[in-house]
Parts: C-alpha cells; structure tokens; sequence
C-alpha cells in the first residue's frame, strides 16, 4: 500500500468492524496499516469483502493474508490448468493467447512456451509447475504489462529467419469446448416397387377367408370414394 491508501484501509476497517463487532481506535488502524503495508490495497479490499462474508470475528491481520493467499492459490492452479490445456490443444509449435494475461509473463519468465511445454509428461514437469505457480502469485495483481501472446517455436524461427509469415494463434480459455453434434443418420425413402398395385392387393385378398376380406373391400371402397370427394370438393378433411 501507499500512504495515499490510508483512508480507503480505513473505510474497509471501519465496515468490518460495523459488522463483526470490532473496536477501533486511532492506534489500532495505525498498528494494521504498518502490518498489511507491503500488501497491495486491491488485494486488501478483495479479502475485507471475502472476511466479511465468511469470518464470525473481528479479523486479525494474519486473517487478512490468509484471505489473499487463498485467492492466490486457487487462480494459480486454475492458470495452471489452462497452460495443460494450451499444451494439449496447441503445442509448443503453435503460437498461443491465454484469457489470461499474466500467465503470458510467467512463461516468458520460465524460459517461453517452447521451453514449458518440452517438459510435458517429465518428470521435471512438477518442479515446473511449482515454479509457475510460485512466480504467478508473485506478479498477480501487480500493475505489470503482459505480453499480448506467446510465440510458439514456428513463428521463433520464422522471425528469426526474416519470414513474416505467422501461423494462426491458438485461443486459450477456461471454457469447455463445444463438441460437434454427431451426423443425422439419412434414411432412404422405401422405392415405388416395393409398394402393392391394386391388382397384386385383390390376388392376395382371393387367398383370404371371406369376412376378413369382406372388411378390407369395405375400408377401400370408404377410402376411395373419400378421396374422390376430396378432389371435387365435397369432403371436408378431418
């Protein structure tokens, strides 16, 4: 923090205590300014909101840190995660932007994407990913700027040899991919061949006994002679 954030530390103090019970004192805010100093303010107000919401006390200042670093820790496992996504969906070929921009700067730190991704499947890989983690919650949250993408090797040696050409740059986010709707399985209409003509229906109709096909005559007659009124209008559909 800066001496410019003591009011604003002030107000977070003030709220939390108005909530959870505390008792200021002008010694008391000057104490927890000089012990969370080194923090930053953002980092400051994100745990103020994030203790307000979960503590049944009033906070001490190593309450404080614990909020913060437990932020810390989950945003880097879930960088993390996203640099074994990029791994498997681009590889170290392939150029790649995170929705995360300062995992952009911790790999530019550990040497480029070319360099993380060599270590896929080693057993090195763990020490990477301390590494990484380590190095992401030390620059999180800092006012640094961070590369807009990472260079996958093609394009390295492609600048290096004065192409300009540069292969598409692959997307990483934290999003599931959609996955492509499976084919619609066409079948084919039954051929007019297959259908009786009427002669072959009354051959077949003589090997019937003579209710039965007594009904079929019946229901043939009532539909032909529906059909024909259909046409000159007289036989309202149903």
């Amino acid at each position: 923090m800066k001496e410019s954030d003591l009011r604003e530390f002030t107000g977070i103090m003030d709220d939390l205590a108005e909530m959870l019970g505390g008792d200021m004192s002008p010694r008391k805010y000057e104490l927890y300014f000089a012990a969370l100093f080194d923090l930053d303010i953002a980092d400051l107000r994100k745990a103020g909101n994030y203790i307000a919401n979960t503590a049944t006390f009033f906070p001490k200042p190593i309450d404080f840190r614990n909020a913060i670093n437990g932020n810390q820790d989950e945003a880097a496992i879930i960088a993390w995660e996203k640099v074994q996504k990029g791994k498997s969906k681009a590889g170290q070929y392939q150029s790649v932007k995170f929705d995360d921009p300062v995992i952009h700067t911790v790999i530019k730190l550990m040497g480029g994407w070319g360099a993380v991704c060599r270590l896929e499947g080693h057993d090195d890989e763990k020490w990477q990913r301390i590494e990484f983690e380590k190095t992401y919650k030390a620059i999180q949250g800092s006012n640094k700027d961070h590369p807009e993408y990472l260079p996958g090797i093609a394009d390295v040696e492609n600048e290096a040899r004065g192409l300009e050409y540069k292969k598409p740059i692959i997307i990483i986010t934290s999003q599931p991919e959609k996955k492509a709707l499976p084919p619609i399985e066409r079948k084919e209409l039954p051929k007019v061949g297959n259908v009786l003509s009427r002669k072959e229906i009354e051959e077949r109709m003589k090997e019937l006994d003579f209710e039965t096909r007594k009904v079929i005559e019946t229901a043939l007659g009532e539909s032909q002679e529906e059909e024909s009124l259909k046409k000159i209008g007289m036989c309202k559909e149903k």
